[in-house]
């Protein structure tokens, strides 16, 4: 992980403050009272040395984090961070995810089973976060112990702990700085927690760990969904992924980042689908990887929006390039084209005998015309009235979808789901043969609004950057494993 450099602030000093760290008096209770008690601060005062063995590390591992001193040089990330996901249910800000990441690095390393964060330890945390600024201690601005603020949002606990810090500039910063501090670390590796909350405010900035524990998982899953199968561009491994586990306990629910160390069956330089399974605390969960090479297209870059959409087609052999290194996102496509791909994706490319039923599709080998006679054949394309094709007309949205929607059925996919297309400001521009293949569509997620007032487009033309986006959610939403 390559450490994010520090913002220089030209004129003032920043201090980086480490209290000590806290131990929160345990509650046999079901739920946490207001009044269970003051949080007893152990370990470390300031300017002090303090042993690991002081401060409970289990003598077993202390040779083990001896040997963590050049830890953060072993991480490797690119710059844009660790982990894509957003934490919707958690309400979670990406600086506090990138240290629950940051932590369970550090507990798997040791060989502890990582944490997982819910809902209302994630409240709580923000609730301390934002009082540091006021008293930066492990007491309350009201005099009372940090353990409160997991009373006021119903956690209760076997084991409770709190570290803070303040002045750090990113998540990498206060993990580091925690990861030097027996005091913290010892907070961090403790065995018997499993839910971490983390707070971060800007003021200060101010960070905080709130542990709590503990349980044993009694069911896990995967929180994307694990019927679909999530590209790993080259260089990258599972982190990136973005992957995020959903783990149910009697403390209700919470998440976890999916890690490579917590993975199994997995060959990075296998290019070809693979079920990996995910391991926590004995129970499992799969979901599939896509390693793929890396693309020859100039005109693809990684920071495009359409980057793992044309990773993926291109991936399945469903869309090739204009030129060997050239994909022409922008080009607008034509019907030959989309009906070549809908031919590619079909599997085995069948040749079909010419029959000459388009009037401009002849038996003279063009790069369509076995595609365009199999769409025939199997009534996905039917063409324009005048009995012509139409290679090299530029495909409409509303065509796409009709031909996606006919396809769909004819491999024995469910199309029954539909919208009311109604609520679109240009839905009457939907043709009569398109209007239940577009409700489909937009139902499917295959669709969407555009521009300002999210309109439907139905005559508007498809880049192949929207084919390659329209393609990849066709596979992942209605084709079938």
């Amino acid at each position: 992980m390559k450490k994010t450099m520090k913002k220089v602030l030209s004129g003032m000093l920043v201090f980086i403050f480490l209290l000590n760290f806290a131990i929160l008096p345990a509650n046999a209770e079901e739920y946490a009272s207001p009044d269970i008690g003051t949080a007893e601060k152990i370990g470390q005062s300031e300017g002090e040395e303090t042993a690991l063995e002081d401060v409970g590390v289990p003598e077993g591992l202390v040779e083990r984090i001896e040997g963590m001193e050049n830890l953060p040089k072993l991480l490797e990330r690119p710059d844009d961070g660790v982990q894509a996901y957003s934490g919707e249910e958690l309400q979670c800000k990406p600086e506090e995810w990138e240290v629950l990441y940051l932590t369970n690095f550090t507990r798997m390393y040791l060989g502890i089973e990582p944490l997982s964060m819910m809902m209302n330890m994630q409240a709580a945390a923000n609730v301390r976060a934002n009082e540091l600024p006021i008293r930066f201690e492990h007491v309350r601005p009201d005099g009372t112990g940090p353990e409160t603020a997991l009373a006021e949002q119903g956690v209760y606990y076997n084991y409770a702990g709190e570290n803070i810090a303040q002045g750090q500039l990113n998540a990498y910063d206060v993990w580091e700085d925690w990861l030097e501090s027996p005091g913290h670390l010892a907070n961090m590796i403790t065995e018997e927690y499993t839910h971490l909350g983390v707070g971060y405010s800007e003021d200060g900035p101010s960070w905080v760990q709130l542990f709590t524990g503990s349980c044993t998982p009694t069911s896990i899953s995967i929180y994307q969904g694990s019927n679909v199968s999530y590209l790993m561009p080259p260089g990258r491994s599972i982190d990136d992924i973005g992957l995020a586990l959903q783990v149910e306990c009697e403390h209700g629910t919470s998440f976890m980042p999916i890690m490579e160390e917590m993975c199994s069956d997995f060959d990075s330089n296998l290019y070809e689908k693979q079920a990996v399974t995910v391991t926590y605390k004995g129970l499992t969960a799969q979901f599939n990887v896509l390693p793929c090479e890396a693309l020859p297209f100039t005109d693809v870059t990684e920071d495009a929006w359409f980057y793992g959409y044309v990773m993926e087609i291109y991936h399945y052999g469903i869309m090739t390039g204009l030129t060997y290194d050239t994909f022409g996102p922008g080009e607008e496509l034509s019907r030959g084209q989309f009906a070549t791909i809908l031919y590619r994706m079909s599997g085995e490319e069948p040749k079909v005998p010419y029959q000459p039923v388009f009037s401009d599709v002849p038996d003279d080998g063009a790069f369509y015309k076995d595609a365009a006679i199999w769409a025939w054949a199997t009534d996905v394309i039917t063409g324009y009235e005048d009995g012509s094709f139409g290679p090299a007309d530029q495909i409409t949205r509303e065509q796409m979808a009709t031909m996606l929607y006919r396809y769909a059925g004819k491999v024995g996919e469910d199309v029954s789901s539909s919208v009311d297309l109604g609520a679109f400001p240009d839905s009457g521009n939907v043709s009569d043969f398109a209007w239940d293949a577009m409700s489909w569509a937009v139902a499917t997620g295959l669709i969407s609004g555009e521009g300002a007032d999210g309109s439907l487009n139905p005559q508007g033309n498809a880049s192949r950057a929207v084919c390659a986006t329209i393609m990849s959610r066709f596979i992942n939403n209605v084709i079938s494993e």
